[in-house]
């Protein structure tokens, strides 16, 4: 059954027996969603569209210019059609109004016997109202129908087939990957222009953890009707939760598998076994080159209440990564997350892929609640790599990346190839070098006898920064060029009058970076 009442409809009631009607088919099958009684001149925003209209004529009995333009307003508000009584106000209705009526295509109803308004809406409320109840009872009906199948985990195509018996409308489920399935066929689907974007109304986005993964779509030649519009949500977040269901069995088995993970990462296992591993994994998947991210939270976030658990987590990052065809293992050791990044995309470039990473990780962010703090720690990738390479290496970079950021250093992303002569500092603090060297390199400037007013610290800084112009960094400091002239000489006193010999001047600035580098951390030199 149709839901949607019409025009059409509406004729077939008793009380409109002795009629004139002036509409055309399209008029016919315009959509009633309301009767309003209206007696004004100025329309306004009395109207929200759809609504049959009833009228004696009362305000424009006299005077065929407004006539015209009430039906003006009530067709411009997406009024459906008007019913005037005739006999009683109006005993002629203008050949303008009905001209106007027909090339509009909208309903103009002329009823020749007494009818009272009160009645008529009364019987095509009560009718809206029952149609009203009819849906959703049915669609309380297709909801248990559609959970009954979810329990017994019988797909999503035998979701698709339900919405189909109990609609009559093709549908389909369009992934953003993957192969789309259609019900009955394929066939109601031939038109090129059957697009999500171009049938926003008749289709609805599967959204899993605020990821959107895909859509169920109807084609249709008009707006669809009220049972298959709120079906198709339900539809939509049947098939969602399906999807769920999958995602976290195809979880469930890759944690069984993940000793051979940690194998991996601690290079226990040869090229040959590596490959084999992952073709058992995911078979006829072929990866070009792979990476390694590390998150590490600031503190023990992953006991707090608000954070998903831990497959929760690991299904959000495996969503925001296929979205850019990136497939994801995942890890959890020693309070870090552990992620191979493994590049689905035939050709392409490294750049593009570090690029696809930083997007996918900014999706990740997102993609869970506001309230949650799964974010509050530290992300690290290392270099991109062929996917037989050294983990262990990879790891390594990836948690370098991590270390460097804790200095507070601002890093436009937390890729080890952007660490640039952080590479050097971290290396150089590690192996416990980097203090002495500054101290080597600069200590005399840390505390100047007798001259404590002066940072000149701060003063050599800003000098190499602007490349040794003096005006330039006379003006930066706010200090007259005479004034950096005279610390200049101090520091050629301070330091020696080579400071500024290019390999003494290289040996200064990498010192000054450590100094920043290390005082991050606030620590004492």
């Amino acid at each position: 059954m149709n839901q949607l009442l019409t025009i059409r409809d509406i004729l077939k009631r008793p009380y409109f027996r002795d009629v004139t009607v002036y509409a055309s088919e399209k008029a016919l099958n315009r959509i009633v969603e309301w009767v309003h009684v209206l007696e004004v001149d100025d329309v306004g925003d009395l109207l929200n569209g759809n609504e049959l209209l009833l009228t004696t004529g009362l305000t424009w009995r006299r005077d065929k210019a407004k006539g015209v333009d009430f039906l003006n307003q009530i067709i411009c508000r997406q009024a459906s059609g008007l019913v005037v009584e005739m006999g009683r106000v109006i005993h002629q209705m203008p050949a303008q109004m009905i001209q106007r009526a027909e090339s509009a295509d909208f309903a103009l109803i002329l009823v020749h016997s007494d009818i009272r308004y009160i009645d008529v809406t009364r019987d095509i409320h009560t009718l809206i109202i029952n149609r009203q109840k009819q849906i959703m009872e049915e669609l309380e009906s297709f909801s248990n129908s559609l959970n009954r199948l979810l329990l017994r985990g019988e797909g999503i195509n035998k979701l698709l087939q339900l919405f189909f018996t109990y609609t009559g409308k093709a549908v389909a489920y369009l992934p953003l990957h993957g192969n789309p399935i259609y019900v009955p066929n394929a066939a109601n689907f031939d038109d090129p222009s059957l697009t999500i974007e171009g049938h926003k109304k008749a289709s609805c986005p599967i959204v899993i953890m605020n990821q959107r993964c895909g859509s169920v779509i109807v084609p249709h030649d008009r707006l669809p009707d009220s049972f298959t519009s709120l079906a198709i949500d339900r539809l939509a977040v049947a098939v969602g939760q399906e999807i769920m269901r999958l995602m976290y069995w195809q979880e469930q088995q890759l944690n069984q598998e993940g000793q051979w993970l940690l194998n991996w990462f601690e290079d226990q296992l040869d090229d040959k076994k590596v490959t084999d591993q992952l073709w058992h994994v995911f078979p006829n998947m072929i990866f070009n080159q792979c990476a390694v991210a590390v998150f590490e939270p600031s503190g023990d976030i992953f006991s707090e209440e608000d954070v998903p658990e831990p497959m929760h987590r690991k299904i959000a990052l495996r969503t925001s990564f296929r979205n850019v065809s990136i497939i994801v293992l995942t890890l959890n050791l020693e309070n870090r997350l552990i992620s191979v990044l493994l590049d689905l995309k035939e050709n392409r470039s490294t750049t593009a892929f570090q690029t696809a990473i930083g997007s996918a990780l900014q999706q990740f962010s997102v993609s869970l609640t506001k309230k949650s703090s799964l974010m509050k720690g530290l992300w690290g990738v290392s270099r991109i790599g062929a996917v037989t390479c050294r983990m262990k290496k990879q790891v390594t970079e990836a948690l370098t990346v991590i270390d460097v950021q804790k200095h507070r250093v601002d890093l436009k992303s937390p890729f080890y190839s952007e660490l640039h002569i952080y590479q050097t500092l971290h290396q150089m603090e590690k192996s416990g070098c980097l203090k002495s060297f500054i101290i080597e390199q600069i200590g005399c400037l840390l505390n100047p006898p007798n001259e404590k007013s002066i940072d000149y610290l701060e003063t050599l800084t800003m000098y190499l920064n602007c490349g040794s112009v003096k005006i330039e960094a006379a003006a930066k400091l706010f200090i007259s060029r005479q004034s950096l002239y005279k610390r200049l000489e101090r520091l050629k006193e301070l330091l020696g009058a080579d400071f500024e010999e290019p390999y003494r001047k290289l040996a200064i600035e990498l010192a000054l970076l450590g100094y920043q580098y290390l005082h991050g951390r606030q620590t004492d030199l």
